[in-house]
C-alpha cells in the first residue's frame, strides 16, 4: 500500500512537472518548430506518467 501511494505521488509529480514545462514551451511567442516538439514531447510524457500513476493504483 505504501508503495502504491509513493508511486502515485512520484508519477503524479513527474506528470505535473512535464505538463508545466510543456505548457511553458507552448506559451512562448513566437512559436518555433522546437517549441511544438517540446510541447508534444512533454504532453506525451505527462500522459505516460499519469497513466503509470493510475495504473499503479489499480494494479
Amino acid at each position: 500500500m505504501i508503495d502504491l501511494i509513493k508511486g502515485f505521488i512520484t508519477y503524479g509529480f513527474l506528470a505535473v512537472m512535464c505538463g508545466y514545462f510543456g505548457w511553458q514551451s507552448y506559451n512562448t511567442e513566437p512559436r518555433s518548430g522546437w517549441q511544438w516538439f517540446g510541447a508534444i514531447f512533454f504532453a506525451v510524457l505527462t500522459i505516460l506518467w499519469l497513466w503509470m500513476s493510475v495504473r499503479g493504483l489499480f494494479a
